[in-house]
């Protein structure tokens, strides 16, 4: 990955597998830059974005 901005979403409310997820992309160069609560389909879910660290 290369992108400047990386948005991901987690279905659920999985406190556990958004730490997983900003752990496994800091170690790819990335920070976190906004986490937020949304609604994808009618289901809440993580919306994580990321910065590339430069």
């Amino acid at each position: 990955m290369n992108e400047k901005y990386i948005i991901e979403t987690i279905p659920g409310f999985a406190p556990e597998v958004a730490q997983d997820l900003m752990n496994k992309m800091d170690q790819q160069g990335y920070r976190v830059l906004a986490v937020s609560h949304g609604h994808v389909s009618g289901s809440i879910c993580f919306i994580i974005t990321f910065e590339r660290k430069d």
